[in-house]
């Protein structure tokens, strides 16, 4: 339940921004009103004031439903298969060392990577869908999600739904993981920095979770961007009027072509709204995550055994 709530919060505060990145991220043009090749999104609010003029305000929250639904699952899974999976480390460690309490950051870093796969693999349709409900523009090729659930599966087969799934775990495995180490090192920081064993306050954790989840992105940003350009093939027809389109057959040509056509720096499209998102959602969802494991153990504490 924590986790479910924590990823619906954290999507809620943070669905806008990531129209603005995965835009950017299938940008094949520069993104530089300066640049003689630019293309339709020159800047962070040239974009805002385009999006806006042509499609509307409820531009910002295309795939909406699936991004929502992918959060929350997302979350759930995460934080379930992290509890589980560190449990069963912490204890594999303390019975050959009792002295051992507490999981050491690199345990917690491959924890985080077990559960972020795991959560990858569950939610992957629902983030081909989010990302291709947001690629098209005002001439909508998919109307609903069991609409384009339905389109991708007759032209595209099974596998449609998890296009993209190579560079999804690449990513996600190391980017939880790095996340789960990065947020363990700051509280345990912070706690040491306060010299008590009190609990951190909802700030503190607030903070903590986003300089992880800022961390974390800038090192696996590449494959964030080789992911949303894999998880549009096929849906070029949707993309034309955007500019040019890219295609790509595998991750290693994916990331080779861009680089090739447009230059290292291709490959960080994008980073500056990706980085605010991630700051705010990482930052919101573990502190909710936090808060509302501390509001169950309460209620738990509370409630008049039977």
């Amino acid at each position: 339940m924590s986790g479910c709530i924590s990823g619906f919060v954290g999507r809620v505060a943070v669905q806008p921004l990531d129209v603005l990145k995965i835009r950017f991220q299938l940008q094949v043009e520069p993104i530089s009103s300066k640049h003689p090749t630019a293309g339709k999104y020159s800047g962070f609010f040239q974009s805002i004031r385009c999006i806006y003029h042509e499609e509307g305000f409820s531009a910002f929250w295309k795939g909406h439903v699936p991004a929502q639904a992918q959060a929350i699952s997302f979350a759930a899974v995460q934080f379930l298969s992290f509890e589980l999976i560190s449990q069963f480390a912490l204890h594999q460690i303390h019975r050959s060392d009792p002295q051992v309490t507490k999981l050491p950051p690199f345990s917690n870093f491959i924890s985080g990577c077990f559960a972020g796969a795991c959560a990858a693999i569950a939610t992957q349709p629902l983030d081909v869908l989010r990302t291709r409900f947001i690629a098209q523009g005002s001439e909508k090729v998919y109307s609903n999600i069991l609409n384009g659930c339905t389109m991708i599966i007759q032209t595209a087969g099974i596998r449609g739904l998890f296009l993209g799934l190579a560079p999804t775990l690449f990513l996600i495995a190391p980017q939880t993981g790095l996340q789960f180490g990065f947020y363990n090192m700051l509280t345990s920081s912070l706690h040491k920095f306060n010299d008590s064993a009190l609990p951190l306050t909802s700030l503190e954790t607030l903070i903590s979770g986003a300089m992880a989840g800022a961390l974390a992105k800038i090192i696996v940003y590449p494959l964030d961007v080789a992911k949303k350009r894999m998880q549009v093939q096929g849906f070029e027809a949707a993309r034309e009027k955007f500019g040019k389109v890219h295609t790509s057959s595998g991750l290693r040509e994916c990331l080779l072509i861009t680089v090739r056509e447009e230059g290292l720096h291709a490959l960080f499209k994008g980073l500056t709204p990706a980085l605010i998102k991630s700051c705010i959602s990482v930052g919101v969802r573990f502190s909710v995550y936090n808060k509302m494991c501390m509001l169950l153990d309460t209620y738990r504490a509370d409630r008049p055994s039977s």
